[in-house]
């Protein structure tokens, strides 16, 4: 449903009439529209595909789609009160009444009459009867279950006919159920989950236990038969025909017309007091109490016969029968319909062995189906159709605590034809997160599941076993002195006499296995963890020795290497400060050797200069004499502009 309010298209919400999640009451009730990281479109989109795989396809998807959210709208009509009956008690609801008709190809009077009225037959007549607001409410309600349960059988019956083969030899099946259930308000469907789960107990005890029985007489072990918690009085309280138990009394109450919950429990009471398994709240005028192998739950009976008749009236069975859209009109027909456009998919299995048929002779493949088979309803003589089978043959419907008994039952026969493996899951708490460990959730899950019953037993047979040679090479540890030889169990038997292991009490030899006591495991254990632990002492000795002798020839070698190195280092070192300081000298020295040279160029040179300017001032006074002052000065600045 989310995924339709939240994932589809605009497009596709409007084909449908939907609006937003919070809109409808039917799921709006947790205040929860959506899931952080979830993708609902792409969930959807999945979704999709994977029903193309088991060749549903685009028309018997839209017509899925159709009921889905014709349930969603169910739920938003609303009634009040007028007169002796109910009417719509909005336009809105109005609005929703028009919708539903349309998906399910109904008038919306007709199907107003099917949720507000209710049909009396007396005699050879029938006398309509108009209902009050909250019995059109509640007749709605099951309306809309009862198009979804239909829809679902549906489905299942498609998936099965994909899936399922003509022969086989062997299979592999998963069970996957609720686990028991305690709630505050405990109703029919707590009843019959916790039924089922009684009774897959006592199938868990069978397979654990009974059968610990033929492993102890096949090892040729002397034992006591071991007592374990036998539900059988508890399910003989729940299922029982002769003295009636609480199925068979709750069937004949739901065929009494004048009879009612009240009446019920009265029957309960006055049939199943002295049951150990039963009991009856003081206090609570509605309610009895079970005693469940995982502990006491109080069951509220109100609703109980109306949920057990699991029918609607024959008046909307013959509306929704009478229907325009063909998907619908199939599910609740109570005749074969031919259903020439193929509309609700028949099954599977036989479109193949149709196509197969068609390819061997040869015809066209696009040949109109033969729907027969798809026509039928998938809870097969239901609704509509019960109620003409059983008026032809005499027969009444079976309840639905009758048929979860015989669905229960064939599992039963089924799951003891195979080889099981038992699976217990645990939450560690409920809000789904890390690292939180709940202990109260916890132990109330493994006292639901029968698992501390379970452990309680074991202990008190041999849980513990080890073959021959696992058991004498596993704790030849403790002694030791014990020889070896080829047969193992003589082995096994010779260690066993020096362990001290209380025989036959504490264990035992069997033909193939030694069978011990959890108390005696516990003490091998331990004298062979305290045996290992002296040897793994004496290891860690010797090694923490040799590991210091090779540390201490290492630190000498590297002692040794050391003082080599330091005798040559000093030497080495003085050699190179007398070769530094040689060469600090030498270069002082030639740098005072430079220095004086230096001194020597520089007075050269001007003794040079001071004889070249004396030389030049005399050839410029004899140039005056010569020439005169202001002929030297005019050569002397044409000489400089000559040079510039």
């Amino acid at each position: 449903f989310y995924q339709m309010t939240n994932g589809m298209s605009k497009e596709e919400k409007e084909r449908y009439h939907l609006r937003e999640a919070e809109y409808y009451n039917y799921i709006n009730k947790s205040g929860c529209y959506t899931v952080n990281g979830l993708d609902e479109s792409k969930e959807l989109k999945e979704f999709r595909e994977a029903l193309k795989l088991f060749d549903i396809h685009d028309e018997l998807e839209h017509q899925m789609f159709r009921v889905l959210a014709t349930v969603l709208h169910l739920g938003n009509i609303s009634f009040k009160d007028e007169g002796e009956g109910s009417a719509l008690d909005s336009d809105e609801s109005k609005k929703q009444l028009d919708i539903c008709a349309e998906l399910l190809g109904l008038q919306a009077g007709d199907l107003l009459f099917a949720i507000s009225k209710k049909e009396i037959k007396m005699r050879n007549e029938i006398i309509t009867k108009p209902l009050t607001a909250a019995q059109s409410r509640n007749q709605t309600d099951a309306l809309a279950k009862h198009l979804y349960s239909v829809l679902f059988d549906w489905l299942v019956m498609q998936l099965n006919g994909c899936t399922h083969a003509d022969s086989y030899k062997q299979f592999i099946g998963v069970l996957d159920i609720f686990g028991f259930e305690v709630f505050i308000n405990n109703s029919l469907e707590q009843f019959l989950i916790n039924f089922a789960n009684e009774k897959l107990q006592q199938f868990f005890n069978h397979q654990i236990f009974k059968l610990e029985q033929i492993i102890y007489e096949e090892e040729k072990i002397d034992w006591t038969v071991i007592e374990f918690k036998d539900n059988q009085e508890c399910l003989d309280l729940i299922e029982q025909k002769r003295p009636p138990g609480i199925i068979s009394i709750l069937d004949e109450e739901s065929n009494f017309p004048r009879a009612t919950d009240q009446s019920f429990l009265e029957k309960l009471v006055a049939n199943l007091s002295k049951h150990e398994n039963f009991d009856k709240p003081k206090l609570a005028r509605n309610k009895f109490i079970v005693k469940h192998f995982a502990g006491d739950v109080d069951y509220n009976i109100d609703g109980w016969r109306e949920k057990n008749k699991d029918e609607l009236p024959a008046h909307m069975l013959k509306v929704l029968g009478k229907s325009e859209n063909m998907f619908t009109a199939i599910l609740y027909s109570p005749e074969e319909i031919e259903d020439t456009k193929g509309i609700t998919g028949k099954s599977p299995m036989a479109r193949r062995a149709n196509r197969n048929a068609e390819k061997k002779s040869g015809g066209d493949n696009d040949a109109a189906l033969n729907l027969a088979a798809g026509a039928k309803s998938p809870r097969g003589p239901s609704g509509a159709a019960a109620a003409g089978t059983a008026g032809k043959k005499g027969a009444s419907k079976l309840t639905l605590g009758s048929q979860f008994k015989n669905q229960l039952q064939s599992l039963m026969d089924l799951l003891g034809s195979t080889e099981p493996y038992f699976i217990r899951c645990v939450k560690s708490n409920p809000q789904k997160v890390p690292n939180n460990f709940d202990e109260k959730l916890i132990y109330d899950q493994l006292l639901y599941a029968g698992m501390l019953e379970t452990i309680r037993i074991r202990r008190m047979g041999y849980p513990i076993r080890w073959t021959h040679e696992d058991f004498f090479k596993r704790f030849r540890v403790i002694s030791p002195q014990v020889a070896q030889t080829k047969n193992f169990r003589d082995c096994a038997e010779a260690l066993a006499k020096t362990l001290d292991m209380n025989m036959p009490f504490g264990g035992q030899i069997g033909v193939t296995k030694v069978f011990l006591k959890q108390e005696i495991a516990n003490q091998l254990e331990d004298r062979r963890n305290f045996a290992l632990t002296h040897i793994i002492v004496l290891l860690q000795q010797w090694w923490r020795k040799t590991a210091a002798r090779g540390h201490f020839l290492e630190i000498r070698s590297s002692t040794n290497t050391l003082q080599q190195w330091q005798r040559m280092i000093m030497p080495r070192t003085r050699f190179v400060r007398r070769r530094k300081a040689s060469f600090l000298v030498q270069r002082w020295w030639r740098m005072l050797q430079g220095k004086r040279r230096l001194e020597q160029l520089k007075e050269q040179k001007r003794k040079e200069e001071e004889a070249r300017r004396k030389k030049e001032e005399a050839e410029r006074l004899a140039r005056i004499k010569k020439v005169g002052e202001e002929q030297v000065k005019k050569e002397e600045k044409l000489k400089r502009k000559l040079e510039a």
